[in-house]
């Protein structure tokens, strides 16, 4: 993910953001419709395109990790806390004959 001088594509977008926010000139953010962003992504450079690609699916596996380790965390409370209880399935399904 290389970008103009040789700086990470990312770091280089971050970099110019902020000196468009200095010299006042960064305009108003709008949100961009799902038509409207994949015309930005293919007015981009073919190798920009799938540096976008690997970011996005990065972000998205990032995301599913934290929300994974989220619910093993609250599942060690509630199990702490004694409201859940740790069996097998043939424990579960005792439990519901048993009702």
């Amino acid at each position: 993910m290389k970008g103009r001088e040789g700086a990470p594509w990312t770091f280089w977008r971050l970099e110019r953001c902020e000196i468009m926010a200095r010299e006042g000139t960064m305009m108003a953010r709008t949100p961009a419709t799902f038509q409207q962003a994949l015309e930005m992504v293919e007015g981009l450079p073919e190798e920009q395109q799938q540096d976008l690609v690997d970011i996005v699916r990065s972000r998205q596996r990032e995301r599913r990790c934290e929300a994974l380790a989220a619910s093993i965390e609250q599942a060690r409370r509630e199990l702490a806390r004694g409201e859940v209880q740790r069996g097998t399935v043939d424990d579960l399904m005792e439990g519901i004959d048993d009702e």
